[in-house]
């Protein structure tokens, strides 16, 4: 597909007012791209460059850019971006110190980028108008405007009917229900005002960083943690010592009758301390040192009839210092929810989740869909086809190359991404068929082994092993194998999500790992940008 490009020239001096510039079609994803011509004197290497995007659903900004040999910036306008009918476009060019520090804002080039609606919302709106609505402001703003009803005169003021009778016609593609918005979570965050109506849309659990071995659990939980105020260390005087016992507790006060969550979103054992929640005569058990069937991720619980609860724990009473142990390893994460106030979702992946490559698992916990598509299988010898060994030899080093079927209970390979991770072989480039090509590969990476999966569902595996070697070597190695599949997975139920009300938090758990939530904003903000491009043009004529 051939990209649109959008040339911007950013001329020497002061910022200039901001440039108009129609930038493609709305929800288009790296069709249309904005190229930065920068003058000489902004090219040094004190300089960094990035983009920031204004639009409705919020701002987001870029990665540092880098120029290349024409003085030219060139960046695709992703989806998130061409969703709004209009977003400002900021490019700056900031000064940084050694350190990468900025120092100095030293140039912003501005730009306001609009986007043409999809044809089938232009023709929802032409069926029952001679006009779209875009046409009705511009003719508002140019001052032809002579409406529908008869001539008004030039100098016609909108009354309140015909903002009301423009604002039910507006393009529902930029303020049609529900609006989005996006927010990104790491650990705790608290929820925008504009997110109290908003049914949540899409909520997706990633890592982090590139690359996060044994993250095997991720777990996000909105709404008000009735833990967090008790486990803070400042408030280590309310934990009381039981009597006669190595036990300290808590009292915790919840609503009688409700239905309750229990988490602890940490992956592994307990190794510091026992911890319980008792309800009534009722003991939830969330961390145990010596029995691992007690030891649980969450629990659902009824509070007793009067609503008093107690979280019960070892060696918090002995000192602070070892509170404070236990609120970094046995606690982190820990919390009570509302079941019916809040959000818990978890999912086990089969594989620690990384990022590696692009093969990174992400899971949609509302429309229940991976949306990477991964798929991991280990490695047997009852996979071995019947052909004998390639033979590979490279110097002092030899190496068997095996060819091992994919099951057919497993997806196929997707075409476009060969790539794959192993727990104990590298990925190779490319198949390997000759000496030559193994010497070449062993000189180049230094390694005398790999996998991949081919086209046809073939995994290619080049092992020092000796045939007669192999099936031992695979039986005590059991090597993973993560690959791009040609089929999104799906795996769980599609669910609708509200969010909490009146609790205003959202919390991702453990600290690898990120929430992804995009929900429907409060309608206010959509109406009072109406009201204020109507403002603006009224007093244009």
């Amino acid at each position: 597909m051939q990209q649109n490009i959008v040339e911007i020239e950013v001329p020497a001096g002061l910022p200039e007012e901001p440039q108009e510039e129609a930038a493609g079609v709305m929800y288009e994803h790296n069709a249309a791209a904005l190229r930065f011509v920068l003058d000489p004197a902004y090219i040094r290497p004190e300089y960094r460059y990035y983009l920031e995007f204004v639009t409705v659903g919020g701002v987001q900004r870029t990665e540092y850019l880098t120029p290349d040999g024409d003085g030219a910036i060139l960046f695709s306008l992703p989806v998130d971006v061409t969703a709004q009918m209009t977003a400002l476009c900021c490019l700056n060019i900031v000064a940084t110190d050694e350190a990468g520090v900025t120092e100095q804002l030293v140039k912003c080039k501005r730009v306001n980028l609009r986007f043409s609606p999809l044809e089938n919302t232009e023709k929802r709106l032409c069926d029952a108008y001679a006009f779209s609505v875009n046409m009705l402001l511009e003719a508002i703003r140019s001052g032809t405007f002579k409406g529908d009803k008869g001539d008004k005169g030039d100098a016609y003021i909108l009354t309140d009917a015909d903002k009301t009778e423009i604002a039910s016609r507006v393009d529902e593609v930029f303020y049609g229900l529900p609006l989005e918005k996006r927010m990104r979570v790491q650990g705790s965050r608290a929820l925008p005002q504009s997110a109290d109506s908003g049914v949540v849309r899409r909520l997706c659990v990633f890592p982090a960083q590139d690359t996060q071995a044994g993250v095997e659990t991720a777990l996000v939980a909105a709404g008000e943690n009735l833990l967090a105020a008790f486990l803070d260390s400042r408030r280590y005087a309310d934990f009381v010592q039981e009597p006669d016992s190595n036990y300290a507790s808590v009292q915790l006060t919840l609503k009688p009758g409700a239905r309750y969550v229990l988490v602890r979103a940490r992956g592994g054992l307990s190794k510091s301390c026992h911890t319980y929640l008792q309800a009534g005569t009722a003991s939830y058990w969330i961390c145990h040192k010596s029995n691992q069937s007690q030891s649980a991720n969450y629990r659902a619980f009824t509070a007793p009839a009067d609503g008093v609860c107690r979280l019960v724990t070892t060696k918090a009473h002995l000192s602070e210092s070892d509170y404070a142990e236990i609120l970094a390893y046995d606690w982190e994460g820990l919390g009570v929810y509302e079941a019916d106030g809040a959000l818990l979702l978890q999912t086990a992946f089969a594989e620690p989740l990384r990022a590696v490559g692009g093969l990174a698992d992400a899971y949609d916990f509302v429309s229940g869909e991976t949306t990477r598509r991964t798929q991991t299988v280990t490695l047997t010898a009852a996979m071995l086809t019947g052909d004998s060994p390639l033979v590979l030899q490279a110097g002092t080093h030899t190496a068997y190359r095996y060819t091992l079927q994919l099951p057919d209970t497993l997806p196929a390979r997707h075409q476009d991404r060969p790539d794959v991770l192993c727990t104990c072989l590298p990925a190779l480039p490319a198949d390997i068929t000759t000496p030559q090509a193994y010497a070449a590969y062993v000189e180049e990476t230094g390694q005398t082994q790999g996998v991949l999966v081919n086209g046809r569902g073939e995994i290619i595996l080049l092992s020092e092993q000796p045939a007669a070697q192999l099936p031992d070597w695979l039986r005590e190695q059991a090597p993973k194998l993560l690959y791009a599949t040609a089929d999104r997975v799906t795996a769980g139920t599609p669910q609708q999500v509200v969010l909490p009300l009146p609790a205003r938090s959202l919390a991702a758990s453990p600290a690898p790992i990120c929430a992804d939530i995009a929900y429907a904003a409060d309608l206010s903000a959509v109406a009072a940008d109406l009201e204020s491009r109507l403002a603006a043009l009224e007093n244009t004529l």
